[in-house]
């Protein structure tokens, strides 16, 4: 199971970092993606959360969430992350720098958008925020 192998990988960072991990999972079958783009997917989504949270001095606030669940006949994925506060006008700036996490949003975009998904992101009140949502074209009727 993808998501599951994604997170043992981490499990050691989210150990050395001290980050609080939360996960809610309903059991959904992934079957409609590629295994690969899962792996791609959920990887970058948590090295991302990781590497914010390992950024903050205050090492009881490191915190991420991650909820999967169903609605209707679309899988939605939110990734919620405590962050560093980011000025708005430097935004665009890090998600767009290849040197940055940003350039997982990027693949994580792709990712959705071959599948036909939505992604949205932005940062409020020191937490990063990622949510994904795609059609689960195994229940379409």
């Amino acid at each position: 199971y993808e998501i599951r192998s994604v997170v043992l990988c981490n499990f050691s960072n989210l150990l050395i970092y001290s980050i609080i991990f939360d996960i809610s999972m309903q059991d959904i079958e992934f079957s409609f993606m590629d295994d690969m783009d899962i792996t791609i997917l959920f990887a970058n989504l948590l090295d991302n959360a990781v590497e914010a949270c390992s950024l903050i001095k205050d090492v009881s606030r490191r915190e991420i969430s991650l909820r999967i669940h169903k609605f209707k006949y679309y899988v939605v994925i939110k990734m919620k992350n405590t962050t560093k506060c980011i000025q708005e006008d430097k935004k665009e700036e890090i998600i767009n720098n290849s040197e940055h996490e940003g350039i997982g949003l990027e693949i994580i975009k792709e990712v959705v958008e071959k599948y036909g998904g939505n992604l949205t992101y932005g940062q409020d009140d020191g937490y990063f925020e990622t949510k994904i949502i795609l059609p689960d074209i195994n229940d379409e009727k």
